[in-house]
């Protein structure tokens, strides 16, 4: 219940500091008072708004004198969050964050890159909590377009950085562009259209903003995180694997055991996806990095080891039990070419057991097959062959007429890391 007569200390609080940090074009501050959940100011500001039913007329009219516009209106649109929240409406919730950013990004189009921390919050927020209601409104069975609004929201915030051609380089609004690039590229990621990450990363390309390393270092992480996971949902392994080489590389560890915590499950992301793009170059991770994490270890410890022996069976077992879970980790495919690496294996011993001979009866490779666990009758065991051959995996060539591979005398079997991952 409303209460008119209730005290207002905590907003006036607010307001003297968010008054304070906008005179001082202090970002870092007003981010932290413009967040939804940081900060220990945050629990008691939201108890006594939700006690407060003329909030327009404190923000508006009490303090106008203190807080100019439209600052005035960002005020009163995080408070209004905060209410909304207060009284666990989440979606109304939502709706008054989408209102509120929206406020945000048209009096940041004219400010200078001292407000970036908060839009980095507030568009972070959204995106989070657009997430949630979409959650509640499901169960409802109601329509979920929580995040689909969301997403043309930060857009917009995208296009005022990367447009900013006003201000000087050192003002500049562009130093946002890859965060909130990043941050709406993984919004189209969990809403499964991955195509408009293209126009962003298009974007980005053809705009003159100064070179990437000159950007903080989390940015540039991120930006070529998705830019490795798309190209490795475009099947582009080679670009894919140095975007999230280079990740993985400049992923700092910190000291608390929080951070720690949080570097460890980073790495796990990127190297969900590295692991089996260097199994496709034969490049087995080694077990002392998997222990690290017990996970992938479980789900990709079976696949090194069959590529490792040639063990065509195991893999087509571990393959079938993991199926559900690679789908989850969204590495099915990727893995499901793999096999082809086991099976180069298996033919490469078959090569080495018969003295490296150039000329070996297809029967042999048969018999391998069956001695790993694997039956299949002559004609797959050619296109199998013929497989390999063309994909570069073994150099000669088949005799049909005669049931006979004939292989090159010179590298048969090249190392896979100097072929194209392109399968």
């Amino acid at each position: 219940m409303f209460n008119t007569a209730s005290s207002t200390q905590k907003i006036t609080a607010f307001l003297a500091e968010f008054a304070s940090a906008v005179e001082d074009e202090d970002g870092n501050a007003l981010g932290k008072l413009l967040s939804t959940s940081g900060g220990p100011h945050i629990a008691p500001l939201r108890d006594e708004v939700s006690k407060v039913y003329n909030l327009e007329n404190i923000v508006l009219y009490k303090h106008k004198s203190r807080i100019d516009e439209p600052w005035n209106e960002i005020a009163l649109g995080h408070l209004k969050v905060l209410r909304e929240l207060a009284g666990g409406d989440l979606v109304s919730a939502t709706q008054a964050q989408n209102h509120f950013a929206q406020s945000f990004h048209n009096a940041f189009n004219n400010q200078t890159n001292w407000c970036l921390p908060a839009l980095y919050v507030i568009n972070r927020d959204l995106r989070e909590l657009s997430i949630k209601a979409d959650s509640l409104l499901s169960k409802d069975g109601q329509e979920a377009n929580s995040l689909e609004v969301a997403a043309r929201t930060i857009n917009r915030a995208f296009t005022y950085c990367i447009t900013d051609r006003f201000s000087a380089l050192d003002k500049s609004r562009k130093w946002g562009t890859y965060y909130i690039s990043a941050l709406l590229m993984k919004t189209y990621f969990r809403l499964k259209q991955t195509n408009l990450c293209t126009n962003v990363v298009r974007a980005v390309s053809g705009s003159d903003l100064p070179d990437i390393e000159r950007f903080p270092a989390a940015h540039r992480v991120l930006y070529r995180y998705h830019i490795g996971l798309m190209a490795f949902r475009n099947e582009e392994y080679t670009k894919a694997s140095v975007e999230l080489m280079y990740v993985l590389e400049h992923i700092l560890a910190k000291g608390t055991a929080r951070e720690r915590a949080t570097y460890l499950r980073n790495r796990s992301l990127v190297l969900n996806y590295l692991i089996p793009i260097r199994l496709l170059s034969g490049i087995l991770p080694h077990t002392r990095l998997l222990s690290k994490y017990p996970g992938l270890s479980d789900l990709y410890t079976p696949f090194v080891r069959a590529i490792r022996e040639g063990n065509v069976k195991l893999f087509d077992e571990s393959f079938i039990e993991n199926e559900r879970r690679l789908i989850r980790h969204g590495t099915y495919l990727t893995v499901e070419r793999c096999r082809a690496v086991c099976v180069r294996t298996l033919f490469k011993r078959v090569w080495l057991v018969n003295e490296m001979n150039t000329r070996i009866p297809m029967r042999v490779f048969q018999t391998a097959l069956h001695l790993s666990g694997t039956e299949v009758d002559m004609l797959e065991v050619e296109c199998m062959l013929a497989n390999m051959i063309d994909k570069g995996y073994m150099k000669g060539y088949l005799s049909h007429e005669k049931q006979f591979v004939v292989l090159s005398q010179k590298d048969p079997f090249p190392s896979l890391d100097t072929l194209p991952l392109v399968l």
